[in-house]
């Protein structure tokens, strides 16, 4: 019995070490890539985006089963081990976005742990709503509207203070698919989205 017992002890410290070497390896994977310096410029961008008005936050956390509250290592827990998976965190897609133009030199798999350190560095850096806002200023509405002051211009006539609900909720639904769920081109479709989203 007490041989047993020092089999699990080795076996714990050495899966323990494991893990603890795996984790440090993908904090710091970012480190092939980009410097601290690179990294800051970006990162003083995501923070000086403008704050929006509270119910933009409310409605995409209600489309996207409350991503805004999900931080990566709690996605990836529930991606493994839970039967219902939030929305990837905003972290993902900045990490994506900022990551692109290096990706092509890389593998596979030092792709995903790069994007990942990336994730979990933005997020170390930055909070969930200062993501937000600047994901939401640099999304593409189509009809060469960049970011959500310009869309909330072109598509409603107003500025982004003056938006009612049901609004608010018709840009979070273009976030989806600004070309599918369009409200010129198809105010129908769009309309529909934004009824379900509003009775959640």
């Amino acid at each position: 019995m007490k041989r047993i017992i020092k089999i699990f002890r080795i076996l714990f410290i050495l899966f323990s070490v494991i893990f603890l070497i795996a984790y440090f390896s993908l904090i710091n994977a970012w480190k092939y890539d980009f410097t601290e310096n690179e990294l800051q410029t970006y990162f003083s961008e995501i923070k000086k985006s403008e704050n929006l008005p509270d119910l933009f936050y409310k409605y995409y956390d209600l489309d996207n089963n409350n991503s805004l509250e999900t931080k990566t290592g709690e996605y990836l827990f529930k991606s493994i081990f839970a039967s219902e998976i939030s929305r990837r965190p905003l972290s993902f897609w900045l990490a994506r976005q900022m990551y692109i133009p290096k990706m092509k030199n890389r593998t596979f798999i030092n792709r995903i742990r790069i994007e990942l350190s990336l994730a979990m560095k933005i997020e170390k850096e930055t909070s969930q709503k200062e993501q937000f806002n600047y994901t939401l200023s640099t999304v593409d509405f189509v009809n060469n509207q960049i970011g959500v002051k310009n869309a909330s211009k072109f598509y409603f006539g107003k500025e982004i203070a003056e938006l009612n609900e049901n609004e608010i909720a018709s840009l979070i639904i273009m976030i989806r698919n600004p070309a599918l769920y369009n409200p010129k081109r198809r105010p129908e479709k769009l309309k529909a989205e934004v009824e379900k989203l509003l009775k959640k």
